[in-house]
């Protein structure tokens, strides 16, 4: 309503909504991310766990990239649904391709040509190779003998930076993606 009535801008309005919640998004995202390392039982290192939860290398950030791409499509999702219950009810339909492609569920290598696509715009398929590549390139890892199998079994596709670039690249399209929506909704409306 305060859009309407021209008190500030669309753009001001979407600026001032990431600021106030992204912080939130991640505050949850590096808890839930710290629990998780350390009931899985990852890597039992302190840089590892630094590098999972992307602390200090900025460069590295894919926990942050997809919790940024993961709550830019619920914008999106919300933008498009004019009612809040129907996008709840449409998140499954969201959510669940995104981790089937993602390579969580299903290697990569072994879904269908036809629908293989989709694994290109899933944040999770190259956030999922930055942290495996981050476990499996210990010093311990790389002296087995089925190192390489077990990559190729996982099926890891391109190295650390090429995956970190694709999530910059998908995070930026989102935000994109997102303000364009949020653009044509009002100005339709």
């Amino acid at each position: 309503k305060e859009v309407h009535s021209n008190m500030y801008s669309l753009n001001l309005y979407y600026v001032t909504k990431l600021m106030i919640d992204i912080p939130g998004v991640l505050l949850t995202t590096y808890v839930a991310t710290t629990i998780t390392y350390l009931i899985v039982g990852l890597e039992n290192s302190f840089s590892s766990w630094l590098f999972y939860c992307n602390f200090f290398e900025l460069t590295k950030n894919s926990i942050t990239l997809i919790a940024i791409c993961g709550y830019l499509i619920g914008v999106v999702a919300g933008i498009l649904c004019k009612e809040a219950q129907f996008a709840i009810q449409a998140s499954p339909l969201i959510v669940m391709p995104l981790v089937v492609f993602g390579g969580l569920v299903v290697n990569l290598k072994t879904i269908p040509a036809y629908s293989s696509w989709f694994q290109y715009i899933t944040p999770l398929r190259y956030g999922y190779n930055v942290l495996i590549y981050d476990q499996l390139d210990t010093d311990q890892m790389q002296h087995l003998s089925q190192y390489q199998y077990i990559r190729d079994k996982l099926g890891l596709s391109g190295s650390t930076s090429d995956n970190i670039t694709q999530l910059c690249i998908l995070t930026y399209g989102f935000l994109v993606l997102s303000f364009v929506t949020l653009y044509i909704r009002r100005k339709f409306q």
